[in-house]
């Protein structure tokens, strides 16, 4: 890539030379030209730029990490409702219906069908079809996190079949395997929708404050008109990279569990 760029520069300059003084002047000084352009570039930082470009294309286009992505090995544990599908068929629904009474395989369906929130699609449909206008997702990230940040993300206005049908107003509540019983409250937020390309889709909600989790979880409280089903298509989990599977001490833990005593309290799941 940086040869190619230096290449190009090059061409650039030849020609641009060859319009200016005529084809003996290109002669005389291709040999120093491309010596000039190798001199004037320089390589090093251009491929220190590339590789932050490359960064933060991986930090998928907001310039963070995203803990819940399904690269990360995150996944989801739980949700609410069977997912709404308006195009299911009688015999589709003998089907979901019988495997409806073997719990097993009704919960691997749902973390399926769910899971498209934790995966960097964007395309139009690409979305899990919550039933109703309220409602719950769990992820589970790999690790134990200092979560800063949630976010979620639908595609624009001027490319979506249907806006009534984005979030809302939403929560994000957090917890942490083996010490917590109960989900905390950490934001309260509301969606707003996106004209175009030009304003970002993704959506951040700050949390109170950072705080460890390896639980996150996404409360629909409304969406934007549509009664049947909401659309939601991803939801990230943002935090310090530092802490990315840290492990408390005692004294940390209790001194975690006092700052999380005035937060108001939910059980999503068991």
């Amino acid at each position: 890539l940086i040869d190619k760029l230096t290449t190009d520069l090059y061409d650039k300059t030849l020609q641009n030379l060859k319009a200016q003084g005529g084809k003996n002047v290109y002669s005389m000084y291709d040999q120093q030209i491309k010596r000039e352009v190798k001199h004037v570039v320089n390589q090093d930082l251009l491929k220190e730029r590339i590789e932050l470009a490359i960064e933060r294309y991986v930090g998928d286009r907001v310039g963070e990490t995203d803990f819940a992505m399904n690269i990360m090995n995150s996944k989801v544990i739980s949700k609410s409702d069977d997912s709404f599908n308006p195009n299911k068929g009688g015999f589709a629904r003998v089907i979901s219906f019988l495997l409806s009474w073997i719990p097993t395989l009704r919960e691997e369906r749902a973390a399926r069908l769910a899971s498209v929130i934790t995966e960097p699609s964007m395309n139009p449909g690409d979305c899990w079809t919550m039933k109703g206008q309220q409602g719950y997702v769990s992820v589970k990230l790999h690790k134990p996190l200092k979560v800063r940040t949630a976010s979620i993300q639908h595609i624009s206005k001027s490319i979506a079949p249907t806006y009534k049908s984005a979030v809302k107003e939403f929560r994000v509540w957090g917890r942490l395997s083996g010490v917590d019983s109960e989900d905390s409250l950490m934001a309260t937020c509301e969606y707003r929708p996106t004209e175009s390309f030009d304003v970002p889709s993704t959506q951040a909600c700050d949390f109170t404050h950072e705080e460890y989790f390896d639980t996150v979880t996404l409360e629909v409280v409304s969406n934007q008109g549509e009664p049947a089903y909401t659309c939601i298509y991803r939801l990230r989990v943002h935090g310090d990279k530092e802490s990315w599977g840290a492990r408390l001490s005692g004294e940390e833990l209790g001194a975690r569990e006092e700052r999380l005593k005035p937060f108001q309290k939910h059980k999503f799941f068991r």
